[in-house]
Order: C-alpha cells, then structure tokens, then sequence
C-alpha cells in the first residue's frame, strides 16, 4: 500500500470530514482572495511593493484614460470579469470533488495544502494580469483571444474532469467490476486524463492572464510535477494492487498524459 494519503480508503464516513472542511472553507474562499487581488488592487499594490513602477491599482481604467469600469457588466468582453469566473469554475470543481468524489483517505493537511497550492496559483495569475495591463500589453476593457481560449480551456478542462470520474467511480462501484482495472473511455486513450484535464484548465486560466509566458511555464511546471510525483507514485500503487493486469493495461495504454507525444 502506498504512504500517500490519497491512495489510502478512508475506514468510516466520517474519515474524511475535517479534510473535506478545509477544502471546500479554503476553496470557497479562493474567489474572494482573486477579488481582492484584481478588483481591490491588492496586486497591484504588491507589484509596487516589490519595486515596480507604473502599475495600475486602483481604478485600472486610469492609465488607459476610459471611464468604464474594469469589472463592469459583461463577461466575455471584460478580463477581469472572466478571470474571476474561471476562479469561481475551478474553486467549485474542487469543492464538488471533495465532497461528491473523494472515496479515499483525505486529512485536513491535504485540504490546506490543495487549497493553499491553488491559491498560490491565484495569487501568481492575479500578479501577472495586472502587469500586462499596467504595460498595456492586455486591454483591460476587452478580451482577446488568449482571454476566449482560456475560458474554453477552463470550461473543458474542469467538465471533462468530472465526466471521465464519474466513468470511473461508476466503475468502481460496480461490484463485478472489483478488481479490475479502469480502461474505458478516455482511460483507454492515456493513462492519466484526468492529470490532462487538469492541466488544461490550469493552462487556460495562466492563458487569460494575457501572457503566453505564463501559460508556457505553468505547463511545464504541472507537467514536471505530474512526471516526477504523481505519476510514479500513482503507477507503483497501482503495479503493486494490480501486478500483471497493470503491466498490460501499460502496454496497451503505452501514452501517459498527450496521445502520441507522452
């Protein structure tokens, strides 16, 4: 049995409960600390505090002379307003997920640690937004392409989540089915789709910030953390539960995350 605590079931229903808490407090409070970054100027303000000069805090329509606010009405032609969105979408993926999908061993550490590595993410995307805006880079008032790509990024990415686990917890519940490994669907494309998924919201939210850098490096550092952690980790658990059932599943599956590339 692996030593990583979401691999182990959980022994009552209630195992989980103070780790549910503080993922679905610390994720719900997550839209409230973009908020703050984006609408309150808070990042703003930190990019000054770190010696950056001609930076935009509040109001963010300032530097481009308009009189409409940042955060106005409207979805898809405002930046801010959708950056916020895709933070909402994701904090209620992961809420659900705690509190509809988690059937393993989940402790309060790993509810504060998810919470607070998505909150650093936040914090990050907030930063580098309002740098781009500030150097005029991204239009504060109307989203571009990297904006729209983005959110549909964001949108798949999370609702392609819960489809293939849903599929697989499906699965799983099926009693004829104990035993056996999951190779339906998207599980028989690549081995991990829903480490892709995952990785294609985060991208599209780095995306929307206006910065192809930011995306570019958000892939790589997801990506590296998947190939040096969660992937091996998850593959011995697995050869050891499911030995040579697994060996062929691999085999069969020889792709990891992209069809035909890894």
């Amino acid at each position: 049995m692996s030593n990583n605590p979401l691999r182990r079931p959980a022994t009552s229903p209630s195992d989980n409960l103070a780790g549910r808490l503080a993922m679905t407090i610390g994720r719900a409070l997550d839209p409230t600390l973009a908020y703050a970054l984006l609408r309150n100027g808070v990042a703003g303000k930190l990019l000054q505090t770190i010696g950056l000069k001609r930076i935009i805090t509040l109001p963010l329509v300032t530097r481009v002379g308009l009189n409409t606010d940042f955060f106005g009405a409207g979805l898809l032609d405002k930046p801010g307003n959708m950056l916020l969105t895709m933070n909402a979408i994701t904090a209620l993926r992961h809420i659900w997920w705690a509190n509809a999908e988690c059937s393993s061993e989940f402790p309060v550490s790993a509810g504060a640690f998810v919470s607070g590595f998505n909150s650093l993410y936040t914090v990050i995307n907030s930063l580098v937004f309002v740098y781009r805006v500030s150097r005029g880079k991204t239009n504060p008032l109307a989203s571009n392409w990297m904006q729209y790509l983005g959110f549909l990024a964001v949108v798949v990415g999370n609702v392609g989540e819960i489809v293939i686990e849903s599929s697989r917890r499906a699965f799983k519940n099926d009693k004829r089915n104990a035993g056996k490994v999951y190779d339906q669907g998207a599980w028989g494309v690549v081995r991990h789709p829903n480490y892709a998924f995952y990785t294609l919201h985060r991208v599209g939210t780095a995306l929307a910030t206006g910065s192809i850098l930011n995306a570019t490096l958000t892939f790589l550092f997801q990506n590296g953390i998947f190939a040096l952690s969660s992937i091996p980790d998850f593959s011995n658990h697995m050869a050891s539960k499911y030995k040579e059932q697994w060996a062929a599943y691999t085999k069969r599956v020889p792709y990891v995350l992209i069809p035909y590339v890894y």
